[in-house]
């Protein structure tokens, strides 16, 4: 995998995760029972932590490592 490749996907990756934070965040503003509306920004909560790990991931993949070297 080229170095250009790997960080398109982890861009994409950010991006599907902030959707769905907007996604949930909507939905919840939306609803009136408030047990709902707590599940939808709690899922929108877990979906801001998968965007932050994401936003961790290298951006070049490494070369691999040779043995003995």
């Amino acid at each position: 995998m080229t170095n250009e490749k790997f960080k398109e996907m982890i861009e994409f990756a950010i991006q599907q995760e902030q959707e769905a934070v907007d996604f949930y965040t909507e939905l919840a503003g939306k609803v009136g029972e408030p047990h709902v509306k707590e599940t939808l920004l709690d899922f929108a909560n877990q979906e801001r932590g998968h965007k932050a790990k994401a936003g961790k991931a290298p951006r070049r993949v490494s070369a691999p490592s040779v043995p003995g070297r």
